[in-house]
């Protein structure tokens, strides 16, 4: 399976479980989706604790 096709996977399932947790907007929708792809194509953990 190639890394597009698991990424158009995450993010259908994430849309689902947003939309079945709460009525949300269109734009917010675009939103959320965008911020998760950006989190996705950030290699290893994400630490907001850890200022340089």
């Amino acid at each position: 399976m190639s890394s597009s096709n698991l990424l158009m996977q995450y993010q259908s399932e994430c849309l689902e479980a947003l939309k079945s947790a709460a009525k949300v907007s269109k734009p917010f929708e675009k939103v959320f989706m965008d911020t998760l792809k950006l989190f996705m194509a950030i290699p290893g953990k994400v630490n907001f604790l850890q200022h340089r």
